[in-house]
């Protein structure tokens, strides 16, 4: 699995940014959630996993997950983890 495919290929909706806010509980501006989506996908210490038709990428530093569509690399959601 190559990390630069997700990458050069992530794209966002309108609607996801407001998504990662609420379920992250945050008010981040779109910059901000696109360098954070940037470095969870770069880091060394991210976790990639294919489950149907999504991508989870995991990173414990951060704690949160990715959720990204296995076809077009569009961001669903972002979750806290523990």
């Amino acid at each position: 699995m190559n990390k630069d495919i997700f990458v050069n290929n992530n794209c966002y909706t309108e609607l996801v940014f407001t998504r990662v806010n609420k379920k992250l509980k945050t008010s981040w501006d779109i910059l901000i959630i696109k360098y954070i989506v940037n470095d969870i996908l770069t880091s060394n210490d991210s976790d990639y996993k294919l489950n149907g038709k999504n991508w989870y990428v995991s990173n414990k530093n951060a704690n949160i997950e990715l959720v990204i569509n296995k076809n077009n690399y569009r961001l669903i959601t972002a979750n806290q983890i523990f």
